[in-house]
């Protein structure tokens, strides 16, 4: 998002990558980046998960395609499946960040 000139409102580069879950939440609330449904989910498409006891986001995502996301936890960059409830989120919603 940096790269293309859209800071989402609030953040920084350096800020993402420090405070993840207030992070999330901003990009979440940002105007500039697009709600989309599930089924209209391509790669480069944010995806947001939220804790299953509670409806406010904590973590993002982007969505690679074929049910899969890439995303950065800790210290390790996984690819994980969409839907990740056994580790302990659900999904709060998706968001793309150039409109069609």
């Amino acid at each position: 998002m940096y790269a293309i000139g859209i800071y989402p409102d609030g953040l920084s580069p350096v800020q993402q990558s420090v405070e993840e879950e207030y992070n999330s939440r901003l990009m979440w609330a940002d105007p500039k980046l697009y709600e989309i449904k599930r089924e209209e989910l391509i790669p480069g498409d944010l995806v947001f998960y939220r804790r299953p006891y509670m409806d406010t986001v904590c973590h993002v995502a982007i969505y690679i395609g074929e049910g899969k996301c890439i995303e950065a936890l800790y210290d390790v960059v996984e690819i994980l499946p969409l839907d990740k409830l056994d580790e302990g989120y659900a999904l709060k919603g998706f968001k793309r960040i150039i409109s069609e």
